[in-house]
């Protein structure tokens, strides 16, 4: 790296954690499922295909990203960060719910935060303001040093990586489809604007 910083691109290969055991088709934010074994298998499944080659790991450290992340960077022999920033975002009193149990409690409230997340919160639960400022924290740390970067994290945290490379609304970045084990891979260079490489969004 240089006074200026870094003399070629990072790459972060951003990277949502598989199937998780519990329930499906909730928000799950806070909550501390680990991955099943389906899950496990679509990760490897996932880094398989993208054969790629890393310097370093980070990870949220929620279990369906840490568990699976301390292996690979043991594995491999990488060096492993968890990072709090990468975290799902706190969906307070909808956690653990499905969409059609929170539109029975919250029906319009559930609409209007799909379709324009940094207008409302989630009863009890994280800003978008505050989740978008909190992920790009977690950005700026993948991007520091040398690269290329693997980031095992969830669906929420790369739709907010992808609305501050791409400049796109929250309530668009929404309806980006991130299946299991789907991935992102950004180029980040020190005074340019950040550049997609690589969408994935159904493995």
């Amino acid at each position: 790296m240089t006074r200026d910083g870094p003399a070629s691109p990072v790459v972060v290969t951003w990277l949502r954690h598989g199937s998780v055991a519990g329930r499906a088709n909730v928000l799950r934010g806070t909550a501390d499922e680990a991955l099943s074994e389906s899950g496990r298998r679509e990760l490897q499944a996932a880094l398989a295909r993208l054969n790629g080659r890393y310097e370093r790991v980070i990870c949220s450290p929620r279990r369906r990203c840490a568990d699976f992340a301390v292996e690979f960077a043991r594995e491999q022999a990488l060096p492993l960060t968890p990072l709090a920033e990468l975290a799902e975002m706190d969906f307070g009193a909808w956690e653990g719910l499905s969409a059609a149990e929170i539109r029975a409690r919250d029906g319009d409230a559930y609409e209007r935060f799909r379709a324009d997340p940094h207008s409302l919160c989630p009863p009890g639960g994280e800003s978008w303001a505050a989740f978008s400022t909190r992920v790009a924290l977690g950005i700026e740390q993948a991007a520091l040093g040398s690269g290329p970067v693997l980031a095992l994290t969830h669906a929420g945290v790369i739709r907010a990586v992808l609305a501050q490379a791409l400049n796109i609304a929250p309530g668009d970045a929404s309806r980006i489809a991130l299946a299991p084990a789907a991935w992102a891979r950004v180029s980040y260079l020190a005074g340019q604007p950040p550049v997609l490489l690589e969408l994935q969004s159904h493995c």
